[in-house]
């Protein structure tokens, strides 16, 4: 005759993210979860519809309780995350629902009222709020934000661009730097100008007093 024992049911818990959290798009989180029982692999998926339909399953071990988790670039606020016993299919856990909220980027040079003279090394910076792996897209406009001229696209991590001052005089230009692959994410700077090139005569004077033949310098 055996004793009586428990046969304890397997339960997972997602413990982040947590209930309304806000997540950048793009950007690499670490999930964390707790279980009980005899788990050995999870998979652990995303949803951005609240669970109507899943995406990206990945198999991690369970003992593990953490995975770093990159955001899609799909702006919800109905996202969840799911993590499933994988010899189990009732077991799992499902994560309050967060927010995936934009990618954040800020020009932080040029500064409005600036002036630059054509031909001038410029140095384009930002501060951003995304994934590391994220690309950006530089450009300038000479009219107000008309129209745009692409400088270089490169990896957001870099936080700087050198740019050579076209020459289109103006006193309405704008550098613009938005996310590749999020083109709704963006900033412009504020409004400077662009002066063309000049050379001042500062010698001879209007008084000056030349002798024919001699030797004079121009200044």
């Amino acid at each position: 005759q055996t004793s009586m024992f428990d046969i304890l049911s397997q339960s997972i818990t997602v413990t982040y993210p947590s209930l309304s959290e806000s997540l950048i798009a793009g950007k690499a989180y670490r999930i964390s979860w707790t279980y009980d029982g005899v788990i050995d692999t999870v998979i652990i998926e995303y949803s951005t519809d609240d669970g109507s339909s899943w995406n990206s399953p990945v198999k991690v071990l369970a003992s593990t309780r953490s995975y770093s988790f990159t955001t899609p670039n799909t702006l919800t606020a109905n996202g969840r995350i799911r993590i499933t016993n994988k010899n189990l299919s009732s077991s799992y856990g499902i994560s309050e629902r967060f927010v995936i909220i934009s990618k954040q980027i800020e020009v932080t040079s040029p500064l409005a009222g600036e002036s630059y003279i054509v031909g001038d090394k410029c140095m384009v910076t930002w501060d951003y709020m995304g994934g590391t792996g994220d690309s950006v897209v530089v450009a300038y406009s000479t009219n107000g934000g008309v129209a745009w001229t692409q400088i270089d696209t490169l990896s957001a991590t870099a936080q700087y661009c050198e740019w050579t001052v076209p020459n289109i005089p103006t006193s309405n230009g704008i550098i613009q730097v938005y996310y590749l692959r999020m083109t709704s994410s963006y900033s412009n700077s504020g409004t400077f100008t662009i002066a063309p090139q000049s050379i001042n005569i500062v010698s001879p004077v209007s008084s000056s007093a030349w002798t024919s033949g001699k030797k004079y310098f121009l200044v």
